[in-house]
């Protein structure tokens, strides 16, 4: 039987191999900030 501790190690295992590399763009170049129209630009990427 699974008990939560095997569980949320599977949950970091997936999130370690599928979700942070999907967000590299992210991490690295971050949001802008653009003060004149008070807007914040994110990242788009293509999935």
């Amino acid at each position: 039987m699974c008990n939560y501790e095997e569980t949320i190690r599977l949950a970091e295992k997936i999130a370690a191999q599928s979700v942070s590399p999907a967000n590299v763009t992210g991490h690295t170049e971050g949001c802008h900030y653009d003060p004149q129209t008070k807007s914040v630009r994110l990242i788009t990427i293509g999935l």
